[in-house]
């Protein structure tokens, strides 16, 4: 069964070009990604999923028992308070802190849109990478708790 492209996987392609980023439409079984490097640090990923955009980006490691950098990150999350409707993530494998975003197509029928969306985007992830490297080089002595009885 052949699978179709969808617009999103097609905006993609033509963000890349807007950008002279050759791409191709994926084949069947495959996923359509745009990875873009605005400097040495900030790096934004898209992702089409479905009829969306996903876009996405690593902010940095979290600092270790760290309970007031956590609350700060949750707090940043009620109703995308300090993210511009992003939202804040903790890889618990890695405990990379993520920044992702869900772009309906609503946010992008031409590029200049996505173009914009991107860049406002990239701006926040600059922001809170900024954020987490000032905790990295804080003084921060709040500790989550490691007897299993106790609560934070």
């Amino acid at each position: 069964m052949d699978r179709h492209n969808t617009r999103a996987e097609q905006m993609l392609v033509n963000l890349g070009l807007h950008w002279g980023i050759e791409s191709e439409l994926p084949g069947p079984d495959q996923e359509m990604t745009l990875t873009l490097q605005f400097d040495e640090s900030v790096t934004v990923v898209l992702s089409a999923e479905d009829d969306d955009l996903v876009v996405f980006g690593r902010l940095g490691e979290a600092p270790t028992h760290s309970k007031t950098f956590l609350e700060n990150l949750l707090s940043a999350n009620l109703f995308w308070r300090d993210t511009q409707g992003a939202t804040l993530s903790l890889e618990p494998d890695t405990r990379a802190v993520l920044i992702a975003q869900r772009l309906p197509e609503r946010d992008w029928r031409e590029v200049e849109d996505l173009r914009q969306a991107i860049e406002r985007f990239a701006h926040v992830q600059q922001s809170w990478m900024a954020e987490i490297s000032d905790w990295e080089h804080s003084s921060d002595v709040q500790n989550f708790p490691t007897d299993v009885g106790q609560r934070v």
